[in-house]
């Protein structure tokens, strides 16, 4: 595998400037997925918009990624902005996460 890192400007691949839905960050991974490179960065200089539904399906499938790394840059603050808070829900639903051990619960049986 080539050990060096790929570029990605995310307009110039996808053809658009907005990335609205689930099906273009899975396309998007697809993508990668099919490539030599172990390390991605993904440039969003030229996005202008990313649903919360994108960056929701794109983080988590980098978040289940254990043979390649993925780097996000020149996001716009309003994508940075749903990026950060789109982690942070994702931090949450594994802490609530009935799996999750650390949690005092409750059971009650009747």
């Amino acid at each position: 595998m080539i050990t060096s890192t790929k570029h990605i400007d995310l307009q110039k691949t996808l053809s658009i400037n907005i990335l609205s839905n689930r099906s273009t960050a899975r396309l998007l991974f697809s993508k990668t997925q099919e490539m030599k490179w172990e390390s991605f960065i993904l440039d969003f200089e030229h996005i202008a918009f990313a649903s919360r539904s994108f960056m929701d399906e794109l983080n988590a499938l980098i978040k289940d990624q254990r043979n390649k790394t993925y780097l996000k840059e020149n996001m716009s603050e309003d994508v940075q902005k749903m990026d950060q808070l789109v982690l942070h829900s994702q931090e949450n639903k594994v802490k609530d996460s009935p799996n999750n051990t650390s949690q005092n619960t409750d059971v009650v049986t009747i």
